[in-house]
């Protein structure tokens, strides 16, 4: 398996269901807080909200409802993996071939030097 030089590791590890729920609770906040802050500065210099903060708060909040629903399915200290990436993809430009691809294993040694 490959990983793309554009694709950073977020949440790699295991974590009691009480843990998963507050730190997965933390990230979807901080998406809303962000889009909620967006939306508010949109609104104060053009006078109208923005249509695509809007929506994606309402998706955020439904996925996190979803979430913490699926979560209640486990006992607080039940431990739970839980793996997430980042992708950084460029809107306007393409990627060379250079950048796209490393070897699975480069980027678990690169890893493993920046932790030591």
């Amino acid at each position: 398996m490959e990983a793309s030089k554009n694709e950073f590791n977020l949440i790699d590890g295991k974590f009691k269901a009480s843990e998963t729920s507050e730190l997965l609770s933390a990230l979807f906040l901080n998406k809303l807080r962000f889009h909620n802050i967006k939306n508010f500065s949109h609104q104060e210099r053009f006078g109208i909200p923005d249509a695509d903060a809007e929506k994606r708060i309402q998706t955020l909040e439904a996925t996190l409802k979803d979430v913490l629903q699926f979560l209640k399915g486990y006992d607080e200290d039940e431990e739970l993996e839980i793996h997430a990436n980042v992708r950084i993809t460029p809107v306007n430009r393409e990627i060379s071939d250079s950048e796209k691809v490393i070897p699975e294993e480069s980027n678990y040694l690169l890893r493993a030097k920046l932790t030591a």
